[in-house]
């Protein structure tokens, strides 16, 4: 997204923060001039023309922006990552444009003969016949040639074996794959064209926007409840304590979460107006609010003390901050008071440190905690004194540190 911007603000390609895969039908003209410029500069030239199919140009279809495209600058000088991504753009562009790809779909069932055995021996293969828009986008074709059969032919068993097949578990989300999730709601993704799907997707149906499902990552990571491991995605520790005791369970529910933002969506489309939105929204978060009000479990008891004594005074509203399974907190959260340092706080745990009772103590008690001893990422030692201060902009605690020589 950060090569696209930079694209865009070169004027090299439209507006990239778009759930779209049309464009609309007031820029035809436009695409037109732009695609006599680039496609004079294709290999492909002869095979490319221009027409305004629903399929490219349909204002209907559109969400907010129009999909991304190449303009009239043709860009020089690109560095590897802009260049990537531009001709990802522009070959999409141009194949828009390009012949259709011609195939042929084959399927050879086989049965048992005078044998019990449900179900067919199934092979499908595809043979490219014309490769047309395939061509710019460099996806090659493997023929599988078929033995020349017809139905009802009887066929000799040459060979058969029976193989054991271990089924891993899924491989934990990059950010890659939480943001293709975050597009399609949950939906299962094939890498292939699925028109219900994407009809899901320009509907509204998914979970939040182009421009802020990577913030919302960026968010969870930074609150503590997900943590990255080199480009795999993990759940902490405080994020399972979330998602397993949170009493309002919609807010967990990728359904429920989709048929809000596609609320949202048919607004726009006057399907719903925002009286009746807004007057549904209260309700529930009135309701939810009870809900937690009255909860007992959530954290999975993690706010009965561990220690008789507490460890200090919050420095929020004056009350004792106890230690808990997970955290040293406010005594007065039920009340609302947020302040809270969690045992697996990520910066402390990272340099080879534990959040203890005598830390905390000393922490609260003089504003400042030293440290000895401390790792870092380079496998450097340092000594430092910690400061857990809040951000007047973001109302959230964070670690400031004062190095000692």
């Amino acid at each position: 997204m950060k090569t696209a911007q930079d694209l865009y603000e070169k004027k090299f390609i439209t507006y990239p923060r778009t759930a779209s895969v049309v464009l609309d039908e007031s820029l035809i003209g436009k695409t037109k001039k732009v695609l006599e410029i680039h496609q004079a500069m294709s290999p492909f030239k002869e095979q490319i023309a221009f027409h305004t199919s629903k399929r490219v140009f349909d204002s209907k279809k559109v969400e907010s922006h129009s999909a991304i495209i190449p303009t009239y600058v043709v860009p020089k000088n690109l560095n590897d990552a802009e260049r990537i991504v531009y001709q990802a753009v522009l070959n999409r562009f141009l194949a828009q444009f390009m012949p259709v790809a011609l195939a042929e779909d084959t399927e050879l069932r086989i049965k048992m003969q005078d044998m019990e055995l449900p179900g067919d021996f199934l092979s499908k293969v595809k043979i490219q016949n014309e490769p047309g828009w395939k061509q710019i986008e460099g996806i090659d074709s493997k023929e599988v040639l078929l033995p020349n059969v017809k139905k009802g032919d009887i066929v000799s068993l040459v060979q058969a074996e029976v193989n054991e097949v271990e089924r891993k578990p899924p491989k934990p989300h990059t950010e890659k794959t939480l943001l293709r999730v975050m597009e399609t709601c949950g939906r299962k993704y094939e890498e292939k064209d699925d028109q219900e799907m994407m009809m899901a997707i320009l509907s509204g149906f998914s979970i939040g926007t182009p421009a802020t499902r990577a913030e919302t990552i960026k968010k969870l990571k930074d609150v503590g409840y997900i943590q990255a491991k080199g480009k795999s995605l993990t759940c902490t520790e405080l994020g399972n304590t979330m998602v397993e005791t949170f009493p309002v369970r919609e807010l967990f529910d990728l359904e429920y979460t989709g048929r809000l933002e596609k609320t949202l969506s048919d607004i726009e489309k006057k399907k719903h107006t925002k009286e009746e939105f807004l007057t549904f929204v209260t309700d529930f978060v009135k309701t939810s609010v009870d809900s937690i009000k009255k909860d007992t479990t959530f954290g999975g008891g993690s706010f009965q003390p561990l220690h008789t004594e507490p460890a200090g005074k919050c420095p929020e509203c004056g009350a004792d901050v106890i230690e808990t399974e997970k955290a040293f907190g406010c005594s007065r959260w039920k009340e609302g008071c947020k302040f809270a340092i969690w045992k697996n706080d990520r910066l402390i745990t990272s340099l080879g440190k534990k959040v203890s009772y005598e830390m905390v103590k000393i922490l609260l008690e003089h504003g400042k905690v030293g440290f000895r001893g401390c790792v870092s990422k380079k496998g450097n030692k340092f000594a430092a004194y910690f400061y857990y201060e809040k951000d007047e902009k973001t109302g959230r605690y964070q670690w400031r540190l004062e190095f000692i020589d």
